[in-house]
């Protein structure tokens, strides 16, 4: 009987911690909640934004992204100091690390989670590119993103961005969309996974017992 609950005991801790994992990435998480067209956002507490899936506006340029986002749920473009601040919370970088880089395990991990979150149909070896549009204090359009491989890593625009034309879209290609934080819809209740682990818990010493 004692080996049973230690047993799941260690089973309902590996759960918790699996779930916990998967929610969170290098400072950002999804959100708890949708928009009304149930565009998926991505939690970025550094900042108080919301950040929505690349998966929504990929092909889009920035002539035309607001056709597929419904506006009137506060999104908007991102600012050059937002896209930059993203990737300094995403990634273990510096403003000097950008071109062709070799990334420690910490960076490669980094990426691979960084596309799970932005691009969650994305993230397989075939589909290693991830850019995305936004538009500097200038209001040139520039591009921000990378060519992940598993030995390597090409990070483009972590220094002042690439510059593109204003008219760019291809599959590949998405645009940086936020809005500003809703506390009270969008910040994810850490204590429902202490509540998730607890119920576990609860069911499993029940049916032990029983």
């Amino acid at each position: 009987m004692i080996a049973k609950i230690k047993n799941f005991v260690k089973t309902s801790a590996l759960i918790t911690a699996f779930v916990i994992s998967g929610q969170a990435s290098a400072g950002l998480v999804l959100a708890d909640s949708e928009d009304s067209a149930g565009q998926r956002g991505i939690l970025d507490e550094e900042q108080g934004l919301v950040w929505l899936s690349f998966w929504s506006t990929f092909g889009s340029s920035m002539n035309n992204w607001h056709e597929k986002v419904d506006q009137n749920d506060g999104w908007r473009l991102a600012t050059n100091n937002e896209v930059e601040n993203l990737y300094h919370t995403a990634f273990s970088l510096s403003d000097s690390d950008h071109g062709d880089i070799s990334p420690d395990l910490d960076l490669k991990e980094q990426g691979w989670d960084f596309k799970r979150l932005f691009s969650p149909y994305r993230h397989n070896s075939s589909n290693r590119f991830l850019w995305a549009l936004y538009k500097d204090e200038d209001d040139k359009v520039k591009t921000m993103g990378f060519n992940h491989w598993y030995t390597n890593m090409t990070i483009v625009g972590i220094e002042g961005g690439y510059t593109y034309t204003a008219d760019y879209a291809d599959e590949n290609m998405a645009i940086y969309v936020v809005r500003d934080l809703n506390p009270i819809s969008d910040v994810p209740e850490p204590t429902s996974f202490a509540i998730l682990g607890l119920g576990l818990l609860g069911l499993g010493l029940r049916r032990v017992k029983s």
